[in-house]
């Protein structure tokens, strides 16, 4: 079964969409549409309309902002540097051809399961948790639902419910790629070769990493640095640095947001009047409307300028610390600010940076020296594991920076000992050798690894849990191959930029 079987069956699938599916982007921009006004893509007969994209759009942003902006607002750079336009784009073209692909096998969803799907739908309220926003007492309220959507600009009911069927027929056909059954025997071979394995005392050393551990003297910097041409070339590394080397600006701060719809009673206006520096926190976790601030106290930690929005980073700036700001408003609601701290920038001098920066430049001529270290701990670790002194090698490990992992299970198919990983031909020689043999790997120069075999070990292994994940595993697998496939025979046109 394995990979070959698996592309087999999504050449299938793929030989089955190519042909009918032409992706061509109509837009650089809002303004320069040349479809319909409310089309900015084409993937074969699937639109994709703008309200599709921004909500897509605000969904990248918001998982971006969560996971690698501690909930702070995204800048244009930002948005910029995670390609979280293009990243919308693409998820999109992947859920229309995932549509095209239901369509060719006949999906069919009925008003029924639409209505249902309606009535259940939820957001996160402000504790995170789902929240039927149709249902009031609990019931599914048709009042309601017309006047939420009523006043909203992105969708009128009937594009709701149509964008409702589309999110239930992309979920239809997705099962379409999970067809193909795991075979019991195939499992049980898979749970056996994973369960068998063999424990080992493991040490990880990078010999690059290891000319930091070089002792450069006084005297050695002394006249290293009383030579003209190298106090040219430390000066050059300072100037490349230096950027980076000067502190900006920073401002430490907390605010609470009110979102543009609001589901707060009191106005933010009025809440102004009740903040002080002691309430602002417990305030911020009662009335933000920003992701996580029940959890965070509104609190957008160090910043310097370019992390934030314009409007809010001027405010932010020009206030002391202690204040708190008038309601100013972004893109993102209306916003309250309290200013913790503020850090003043420093400018770098070459005078404090010098002796670093000529240390560095030193160990890059002491190749020899990390030669020498590196055969010197080869010993050590080797010495150390076959006295079975693991409290050593722990210690030398933390002293080296290098990567000890004690008693691990290697199997022969997850070949690695923790966060240490072999090649299919070192498990081999570990699994002949299985008690009390010590292995070098030092072929790779980019890593050389010592290993002690401690003997046979059983992993334990769940049948049922490891052929779902199998089956999971090949659905991925076929899901990306077809996109793969579609991708390189799908011509693409493209009128500007996102």
């Amino acid at each position: 079964m394995s990979s070959n079987s698996t592309k087999k069956a999504s050449g299938i699938f793929a030989t089955l969409l190519i042909g009918m599916i032409v992706v061509s982007f109509m837009f650089g921009g809002y303004d320069s549409m040349r479809s319909t006004p409310d089309t900015i893509a084409k993937v074969g007969n699937q639109s994709i309309k703008v309200s599709e994209y921004q909500e897509e759009l605000e969904r990248q942003q918001n998982f971006f902002r969560s996971y690698y902006n501690g909930g702070n607002p995204l800048t244009r750079k930002q948005i910029e540097q995670f390609g979280i336009k293009q990243n919308a784009m693409k998820s999109l073209i992947a859920t229309k051809l995932k549509l095209i692909v239901g369509e060719n096998v006949g999906v069919f969803i009925g008003d029924n399961q639409v209505q249902q799907e309606v009535m259940d739908y939820s957001e996160p309220g402000k504790d995170n948790k789902p929240q039927k926003i149709f249902h009031t007492n609990g019931q599914f309220d048709i009042v309601k639902y017309k006047s939420l959507l009523g006043n909203s600009r992105r969708f009128s009911p009937a594009s709701f419910e149509d964008m409702i069927r589309s999110k239930l027929e992309v979920k239809e056909a997705s099962r379409i790629f999970g067809a193909l059954p795991v075979s019991n025997t195939y499992a049980k071979e898979y749970t056996r070769l994973k369960s068998e394995a063999i424990a080992v005392d493991a040490v990880s050393i990078q010999p690059k990493s290891l000319s930091k551990y070089i002792v450069i003297s006084n005297k050695e910097i002394t006249e290293y640095l009383a030579e003209e041409m190298n106090i040219k070339r430390v000066k050059a590394v300072f100037k490349e640095r230096k950027p980076k080397l000067d502190k900006p600006a920073q401002v430490k701060a907390r605010h609470i947001l009110f979102a543009k719809d609001t589901k707060n009673k009191i106005s933010i206006a009025d809440l102004r009047k009740k903040l002080t520096k002691k309430n602002f926190e417990s305030m911020a976790k009662k009335y933000s409307e920003e992701p996580n601030a029940n959890k965070s106290g509104g609190s957008l930690g160090w910043f310097g300028k370019g992390k934030m929005v314009p409007e809010f980073e001027k405010i932010a700036f020009s206030m002391k610390p202690g204040q708190i700001s008038l309601p100013l408003t972004t893109k993102f609601g209306t916003h309250v600010i309290l200013v913790e701290a503020k850090r003043a920038a420093t400018v770098a001098k070459f005078n404090s940076h010098k002796k670093s920066i000529a240390t560095e430049q030193i160990r890059k001529n002491k190749g020899k020296d990390s030669e020498k270290l590196l055969k010197k701990l080869m010993a050590k670790v080797q010495m150390l594991l076959k006295s079975k002194n693991t409290k050593a090698v722990k210690k030398l490990a933390k002293k080296y920076g290098l990567n000890f992992e004690k008693n691990q299970m290697v199997s022969k198919l997850e070949r690695s000992a923790g966060n240490i990983s072999f090649k299919a031909e070192q498990v081999e020689e570990l699994f002949e050798k299985n008690n009390g043999a010590l292995f070098v790997f030092d072929k790779d120069p980019m890593e050389v690894v010592i290993a002690m075999t401690k003997g046979n070990a059983k992993k334990e292994v769940n049948f049922a849990s490891e052929k779902k994940m199998l089956a999971n595993a090949l659905r991925s697998k076929l899901q990306k191959e077809v996109t793969d496939q579609l991708e390189e025979e799908v011509g693409y046109k493209i009128y500007g930029e996102l």
